[in-house]
């Protein structure tokens, strides 16, 4: 199926969209990653459990996990610019779905 992509757009734009695809993605992983990380801290805490009984313990605990879903959420913010401001008006919406597809 990407070969028939290449033949309608071409090599360069699909090439684009896999790597847009594998970026976002990440940022989605990473971002998810730290909520999930203060999610089940805080339900560990509810339960009533002591962190000591965790085989293993984040290291800056509240801290990295913030900074992880603050970072992802400002490149997020960062790639929606660049894909809709920073392009002229006759690509700017083809550069801005390139960029966020896989969110939608």
């Amino acid at each position: 199926s990407l070969t028939f992509l290449t033949t309608i757009w071409g090599s360069g734009i699909v090439f684009t969209w896999l790597l847009n695809l594998t970026g976002i993605s990440a940022l989605l992983v990473w971002g998810s990653i730290g909520g999930i990380s203060l999610r089940f801290r805080m339900a560990w805490n509810a339960q009533g459990r002591d962190t000591q009984d965790l085989p293993y313990t984040q290291p800056l605990f509240p801290v990295l996990p913030v900074l992880t879903i603050v970072l992802a959420t400002l490149m997020f913010i960062a790639q929606g610019y660049s894909a809709a401001v920073e392009q002229p008006f006759d690509v700017r919406v083809r550069a801005f779905f390139q960029g966020f597809w896989t969110v939608f």
